[in-house]
């Protein structure tokens, strides 16, 4: 069994359906599901990956297994949001814009490409970013 077939599987257990109940509400064939369980198709079509991530308000890099986060959505805004937010920043940079965006982000991509880091490493960073400024913020209040 992949991830995919066990995520969507998790998913379906969480909100009490079957997973033929839930192919019965997207309009999807339940052999398609049967496939995937047992192994023999590996993904799904954009097209069914979008609807299954709709229907549970999912990422579908969550459904693949590429983030363990399930509402992980890495965009521009977001990303600019998270740099802007951190600890240290006396004068938070405004997010870039247009053509700006490529640069940076292809700056990005590149050196996590070099890096060996994978969108599972940058959710941890980010999480791990989260954390520590938490744990700044109470002991500045002095929790």
């Amino acid at each position: 069994m992949n991830i995919l077939y066990e995520r969507i599987e998790s998913l379906c257990q969480e909100r009490n359906i079957t997973v033929g109940k839930l192919c019965g509400e997207i309009g999807i064939r339940r052999s398609l599901m049967s496939d995937l369980k047992m192994g023999r198709k590996q993904t799904l079509s954009t097209e069914t990956l979008s609807k299954l991530s709709g229907y549970f308000g999912v990422s579908i890099d969550y459904l693949l297994g590429n983030v363990n986060d399930p509402y992980f959505h890495l965009d521009n805004q977001r990303i600019a949001d998270e740099i802007n937010s951190l600890d240290g920043y006396k004068k938070k940079p405004a997010a870039p814009q247009g053509s700006e965006l490529s640069g940076v982000y292809l700056s990005f991509a590149k050196t996590a490409q070099d890096e060996g880091l994978d969108p599972a490493d940058i959710e941890y960073a980010l999480n791990l970013v989260r954390r520590i400024r938490e744990q700044e913020k109470k002991r500045n209040r002095g929790e």
